[in-house]
């Protein structure tokens, strides 16, 4: 009688529980995808650990493979986080923003190559034509990876696309400006001042343009507008007195040279570009005091004038 319970029992369990189990599976899979989810923001190995737990439960579900792969992105495993993501998409293959994340993965690994067809892969796959921000970041993968002409055109096509975006024109201001295509990059400067035109720093970058073109004349003017807009940028007097210093304005020199010690004392370019000019100036006292602290703070290009003509 007791065996013939027993069984009963057990034919019971399994009639009740069995029919259940997937049920089960599933609760157990959805509480340690919330705990893993939660980690996210606490603590990631452990959050990689839940998503480990919540794949165990259920290895269907694309989503617990692509947070895992997100968690050990965090955590620098990039290989893992590649081989998350991957799986992740390969169950469920409209999630094509996951070729993006894939992407930067291989950008911590330094695969450039890698990076770049994932997000080409990205971008064939969501025709991307009318979305300027992948064109810029397709731009900076190109960039990156050494294709500076290929960069230019996606950065152009962004800005095409959103020509009020003031970023997507920086990148485009700064490569060309890299590549010395100062015309290309006057021309970007000019339409961030005209979109912000109170923002300092593109009349900053206007005078380094213009420095760069030897032009320092029309340097000294954007830099005089930057300081007025911003009179606490020390760069803004160091510029304007090299320029000044270059067309041999040294009274002029000398003051901003000053101006931008006084903001910022421990820069010693300032110093030894200071230095140089009080020794033309026949003020070699003074030159060596600059130059022997240019040196205090690691800047040793004028050392053999600092041991050779100072005491």
């Amino acid at each position: 009688m007791i065996i013939v319970r027993s069984a009963k029992l057990i034919l019971l369990w399994f009639l009740i529980f069995g029919s259940f189990s997937g049920v089960f599976s599933q609760n157990y899979y959805d509480q340690n995808f919330r705990k893993g989810y939660y980690y996210l923001d606490v603590s990631i190995s452990q959050a990689a650990e839940y998503f480990g737990k919540a794949i165990m439960n259920d290895s269907t579900q694309p989503e617990a493979y692509f947070y895992r792969g997100l968690a050990y992105y965090k955590m620098d495993e990039f290989g893992n986080a590649i081989r998350d993501f991957k799986k992740s998409l390969e169950i469920d293959t409209t999630l094509v923003k996951i070729n993006v994340f894939i992407s930067f993965a291989y950008r911590g690994l330094n695969d450039w190559d890698k990076a770049l067809e994932s997000f080409n892969e990205y971008m064939i796959r969501t025709s991307i034509d009318s979305t300027s921000f992948n064109w810029l970041m397709r731009g900076k993968l190109k960039q990156l990876n050494g294709d500076i002409t290929g960069a230019l055109e996606d950065f152009k096509k962004a800005v095409f696309l959103s020509p009020e975006q003031e970023k997507f024109r920086f990148y485009l201001f700064l490569t060309e400006l890299e590549q010395k295509n100062f015309q290309a990059a006057l021309e970007q400067i000019n339409e961030m001042i005209n979109l912000n035109p109170e923002f300092y720093g593109y009349y900053f970058y206007k005078g380094n343009i213009y420095f760069q073109m030897m032009k320092f004349n029309e340097a000294i003017e954007n830099y005089t507008v930057s300081i007025e807009k911003n009179n606490n940028n020390p760069d803004g007097y160091f510029r304007r007195a090299w320029s000044a210093d270059t067309l041999s304005n040294y009274t002029t020199a000398l003051a901003d040279y000053g101006r931008a010690i006084d903001l910022k004392s421990d820069d010693a370019a300032y110093y030894a570009k200071r230095g140089n000019l009080l020794y033309r100036m026949a003020k070699i006292d003074d030159a060596c005091k600059d130059w022997a602290e240019a040196n205090k703070l690691h800047y040793y290009k004028d050392y053999e004038k600092l041991n050779k003509l100072c005491k």
